[in-house]
């Protein structure tokens, strides 16, 4: 038989806990949440008052977690370095060792999962290639430095060209995506 008693004072015990607003066993993070309630729970989580967190990559942005003992990824990662990029947020400090779990969705997931930690073991890391001349990217890094300072184009172009993505971008190609930041196109097409 179960003790009624026993049963009321811990079941007591735990409807006052949860009833506090100011306890949290889990809070969210991904980019619906508001900006204020992301930077809340970075803090918390920071601090060591917060446990878990549950987070879509937007908490890999750049974001110093502070002690995190356990990384819990549910899905397959997208590559071996970002699953060793998760994992190791855990036990990131000198002498931890990083500790995770992989959760797979779908019997697809268990294969590549699978993979994907064996390859982590191993150390083998997808190849990386930079892009190549990407405009895309040179167009929105000028905007973000012409907003910092004032540029001289021939001085943006050598410094443009020191980042190995670049560093063969023909000063043609660099004047026609200046041109068409500043609005000049060569058809009237985009006009």
């Amino acid at each position: 038989a179960v003790d009624a008693a026993h049963f009321e004072s811990t079941s007591g015990a735990t409807s006052n806990r949860v009833q506090s607003s100011d306890v949290f066993i889990a809070r969210s993070h991904h980019g619906s949440v508001s900006k204020e309630q992301r930077a809340i729970t970075e803090q918390a989580l920071k601090s060591g008052e917060l446990r878990c967190v549950v987070a879509t990559s937007s908490l890999e942005l750049g974001i110093d977690m502070g002690a995190v003992d356990l990384v819990i990824q549910v899905a397959t990662p997208l590559s071996v370095a970002s699953g060793l990029q998760r994992i190791g947020r855990a036990g990131h400090q000198v002498g931890g060792v990083s500790k995770g779990l992989f959760f797979p969705r779908t019997r697809r997931d268990l294969v590549d999962s699978a993979v994907i930690v064996e390859c982590m073991f191993a150390g083998r890391l997808e190849n990386l290639t930079p892009p190549h001349n990407p405009l895309d990217v040179l167009a929105q890094q000028t905007v973000a430095a012409a907003a910092m300072e004032a540029l001289q184009v021939d001085e943006w172009y050598s410094r443009v060209r020191r980042a190995a993505p670049w560093k063969d971008l023909p000063r043609r190609v660099f004047d026609a995506t200046l041109d068409m930041l500043s609005g000049r196109y060569p058809s009237g097409d985009f006009s």
